[in-house]
């Protein structure tokens, strides 16, 4: 039996009152660069949005006047997607003068491997957070 691997980690944080990116985005990018590990990059910058890429450790962040979404593929560090992510927020809510944030949520893919449909169905059946009965 095939055994189920992490693939994906993520994150979202809802800005409230960020319109200050249009102002301050190649800001954010230059304090993203000094804050943050060596290897993410400034991706493309566009007035709809900014992004920080580390091809290295699969990171990604890309940020605009409404959220800020991290994510991580293929290589998986929890901690190091942990302090990342944090080292970011801080920074955009600091250079944006963000008050208040709003929804943030985290999420985690997993894929695993089937022959068939039915097997994957009945797998995932065992999964106590996939199995809830309603009250």
């Amino acid at each position: 039996m095939s055994r189920i691997e992490l693939h994906q980690i993520s994150s979202t944080l809802r800005f409230i009152q960020g319109y200050r990116f249009l102002d301050r985005c190649g800001e954010a990018v230059i304090n993203l660069e000094e804050r943050l590990d060596s290897g993410l990059i400034p991706g493309e910058l566009k007035p709809t949005g900014g992004t920080m890429v580390n091809h290295e450790c699969g990171m990604r962040a890309r940020f605009d006047s409404e959220s800020v979404s991290i994510t991580q593929q293929e290589y998986l560090d929890f901690d190091l997607f942990l302090d990342q992510s944090c080292r970011t927020y801080e920074t955009l809510c600091q250079t944006f003068e963000i008050g208040r944030m709003n929804t943030p949520s985290l999420n985690v893919a997993c894929k695993k491997a089937s022959r068939t449909f039915q097997r994957l169905r009945n797998s995932l059946k065992s999964w106590p957070s996939l199995n809830r009965q309603n009250p």
